[in-house]
């Protein structure tokens, strides 16, 4: 009998399987898909390496314990992540810096920037969602030209309907500073995240194309005395009390076979309601070293609602009440946890489900 079988070999399942490996546990890893890597999962074409599951730029963090971790399995470069917005037929330096202000309002120092805010914010004490507390910070010319309708399309509902938590995820600067993260530690992995997992599950053993079903729970049970799921937690209880909401996407890929650059970055948003996409990416220029290449890659991304079998990519910020009774239910089985994206139904960062997995494995050790 193993001590854990791991469901999903993405960042949760694959960091957890590793730490309790390296402590002397056994483990068995198990994933539906017939690959490692989760949502990172990448592969390489005519030398670009793409995300087969939208954008995954830098791993990013402040947390020096994660990022030691995982600078244990690959060689990471200095890839810095900056993007663009393209609305109402202009390019716009995003997050919001003092070249936006710039563009915008013709201001070139902090002082001015804060200034011209200073007229453009809604007095808002207290914001209750995404929306006010934009309006809030930047107002509402900002608000249109940059979140509105990119936020419709992304979650599928008003940003009205959206904590404040969502919006304080983009950061806003006084400086000329275009770097899309503000964390210490960055990069991405140089040969992908792909081979980042398979050196990171090296020596445990795994089963893929396996299903993990309610069903099939004493099945299991027998096999470890304790089981980590990274999976949906509605979708292991069969709905048992609904779906809870998710938002999926559908990519379109397109290559060019005589240009090295086609957008000139590697990400660009669009963000008026009326273009369907929400951004493209441009693969190559995560790793502009990496080969001498004469071609390139862009895939255009388009969030859509999640049915029951399609992918679960987003988990929709709130809903908890929802999620607190799979929660209640998933507490009568003393021997499994769920953790990750879909676990927890939580829109986490690839850092922050690193730290869940560390976090839950020490408190797991407790029990051993």
């Amino acid at each position: 009998m193993y001590d854990f079988l791991v469901v999903g070999a993405g960042f949760f399942g694959a960091t957890f399987a590793r730490l309790a490996t390296d402590a002397g546990k056994t483990c068995l890893v198990i994933d539906r898909r017939r690959h490692v890597g989760g949502n990172a999962y990448d592969e390489e074409f005519h030398g670009i390496i793409v995300n087969m599951y939208g954008p995954h730029s830098s791993f990013h963090t402040n947390d020096e314990q994660v990022w030691n971790f995982v600078n244990m399995f690959t060689e990471f470069n200095d890839y810095r992540h900056r993007k663009l917005v393209y609305s109402q037929g202009h390019f716009y330096t995003f997050p919001v810096n003092l070249m936006t202000f710039h563009k915008l309002y013709g201001v070139g120092s902090p002082q001015q920037a804060k200034k011209i805010l200073a007229e453009k914010r809604l007095d808002i004490d207290c914001p209750q969602n995404f929306k006010e507390w934009v309006l809030s910070q930047l107002g509402e010319e900002l608000y249109e030209l940059f979140y509105a309708g990119y936020t419709r399309k992304q979650w599928g509902v008003g940003p009205e309907e959206l904590p404040c938590s969502v919006a304080k995820r983009i950061p806003i600067r006084f400086n000329f500073d275009d770097n899309y993260y503000g964390d210490r530690y960055q990069g991405l992995p140089e040969d992908g995240y792909t081979e980042l997992f398979n050196n990171m599950l090296r020596g445990i053993p795994i089963e893929q194309g396996t299903e993990f079903k309610l069903a099939d729970l004493g099945h299991w049970e027998k096999k470890a005395r304790f089981i980590i799921c990274s999976g949906a937690i509605d979708e292991f209880f069969e709905y048992k009390f609904g779906m809870l909401p998710y938002r999926s996407l559908e990519f379109k890929t397109k290559g060019y076979k005589d240009e090295s650059d086609h957008q000139g970055i590697s990400v660009i948003n669009y963000t008026d309601q009326f273009v369907p996409m929400t951004r493209t990416v441009e693969y190559s220029h995560y790793r502009p070293n990496r080969s001498e290449i004469d071609h390139t890659i862009v895939v255009s991304e388009f969030p859509k609602a999640c049915g029951e079998h399609d992918e679960k990519y987003y988990p929709i910020p709130g809903n908890r009440e929802l999620y607190d009774r799979y929660a209640e239910e998933a507490q009568r089985l003393p021997n499994i946890r769920f953790g990750g994206r879909l676990g927890s139904y939580k829109y986490l960062d690839m850092d922050d489900t690193v730290r869940a997995a560390f976090d839950l494995f020490e408190e797991m050790r407790k029990e051993l």
